[in-house]
C-alpha cells in the first residue's frame, strides 16, 4: 500500500514542479524589448515612462554594469544631444 502511495506522490510531485518551472512571468523578454545599448557611452538604457519623480520630459534610466548581449543598439538621449550639438 505504501509503495502506491510514494508513487502516487512522487509523479504529482514532479507534476507540479514541472508547470510551475514553465510558468514564467516573461518580464526578461519584457526588458529586451525596452532596454537599449547604446556604443557611444557603453551603458544600456530605457525610457521611464510611468514615474512620478519627474513631472514633464521622461526619465532616462542608465545602467552601467548590465548585459548588453541581445540587446538592441540605439543611441540614448544624451549622446544623440551631444552628437546634435558637435553637427
Amino acid at each position: 500500500m505504501t509503495h502506491i502511495i510514494e508513487s502516487l506522490l512522487a509523479r504529482t510531485t514532479k507534476e507540479v514542479l514541472n508547470r510551475k518551472y514553465k510558468q514564467k512571468c516573461g518580464l526578461s523578454n519584457k526588458a529586451d524589448k525596452v532596454i537599449k545599448y547604446c556604443k557611444s557611452c557603453n551603458y544600456c538604457w530605457e525610457p521611464e515612462f510611468n514615474t512620478t519623480r519627474v513631472k514633464r520630459g521622461l526619465l532616462i534610466m542608465y545602467y552601467k554594469d548590465f548585459p548588453r548581449y541581445g540587446k538592441p543598439r540605439k543611441e540614448c538621449p544624451k549622446c544623440e544631444s551631444l552628437q546634435n550639438k558637435n553637427t
